[in-house]
């Protein structure tokens, strides 16, 4: 019998997370603690491998060539490379690929 998809949503209702916080977790962006981990991995019937990699502390922005000095400068690029690709996942999800 073929698996059901899981959308993002269930999966983080699995949690009892915000969906973009589960998404920027299982893109490397965030990590999770050990129990939600365990929690979404039984959810999508994945070995505990993929629990255990979602509980990695996540270095970000590590792909900065300059790191901005001005405070509210360097928020604003923390927040892209933090939450870049799970934005771009989400608008992708809701309304197809960007071109």
């Amino acid at each position: 019998m073929p698996r059901k998809e899981k959308k993002p949503p269930e999966i983080a209702k699995s949690a009892g997370l915000s969906e973009v916080y589960v998404t920027s977790a299982c893109l490397g962006e965030n990590a999770l603690s050990q129990e939600e981990s365990n929690r979404i991995a039984d959810f999508l019937e994945t070995p505990r491998e993929v629990a255990e990699a979602l509980t990695v502390y996540a270095v970000k922005g590590e792909a900065a060539s300059t790191v901005p000095k001005e405070p509210l400068a360097y928020r604003f690029q923390e927040i892209i490379y933090v939450y870049g690709s799970t934005t771009k996942e989400f608008i992708e999800e809701k309304f197809g690929p960007g071109s």
